[in-house]
């Protein structure tokens, strides 16, 4: 079956940290344009973009964090369309002391629909890439802007593009990333609720 212009997909991008805990990291895509592509050319063009990506602060992850897989499904349809290896990044290009693990570098993702923000907490770094082990440095900053811009940019299948954003699925609705913020300082993921944020 294939994946259609307007359809909704949610992308998990996953690592491991140490070889036993998973770092999973989820977005929403929509397909623009109009017309349809093969899944085995959208999951390709997936895993290119989410190498890209992740690809331009792979070297201030901590190399205790190794990228595995992603996992790809279409909401609109109502079907998982799989899971595959990622290949081209392997362990982070960090070595030294990792910072705690429950604390990451941050994008956020503004949209033009109030309250919906999306936030983009990353694999842990390491000491060296901060100032005090709040702050990041300039060169670390650079990396996580140029993370950031790559997440904005539209990603090419064949005739259709695949573009971040915030999906709630009560509404439901798509709300694209219009511009996005690297975060200077060292930040804490916090659980919500069920259901609650973006």
């Amino acid at each position: 079956m294939p994946v259609n212009g307007q359809d909704i997909l949610r992308i998990a991008f996953r690592a491991e940290y140490n070889g036993t805990d998973d770092m999973v990291n989820v977005f929403h895509a929509k397909i623009t344009g109009s017309g349809s592509e093969a899944d085995g050319d959208t999951m390709d063009a997936i895993h290119d973009w989410l190498v890209t990506i992740y690809g331009t602060f792979w070297n201030r992850v901590s190399n205790k964090v190794v990228a595995m897989d992603y996992e790809v499904y279409n909401i609109t349809q109502d079907r998982p369309m799989g899971t595959e290896p990622i290949i081209g990044l392997g362990a982070g290009g960090s070595v030294g002391e990792e910072l705690p693990t429950q604390t990451s570098p941050l994008i956020v993702f503004p949209t033009a629909v109030k309250k919906s923000v999306g936030k983009k907490f990353l694999p842990v770094t390491t000491v060296d890439n901060t100032t005090d082990g709040n702050i990041l440095t300039a060169n670390a900053l650079a990396d996580l802007a140029a993370m950031a811009v790559e997440w904005l940019t539209d990603k090419l299948i064949t005739t259709l593009y695949l573009q971040g954003g915030n999906y709630n699925a009560i509404l439901p609705r798509f709300a694209p990333w219009i511009t996005a913020l690297a975060r200077t300082g060292i930040f804490t993921q916090r659980r919500r609720r069920l259901g609650k944020g973006d």
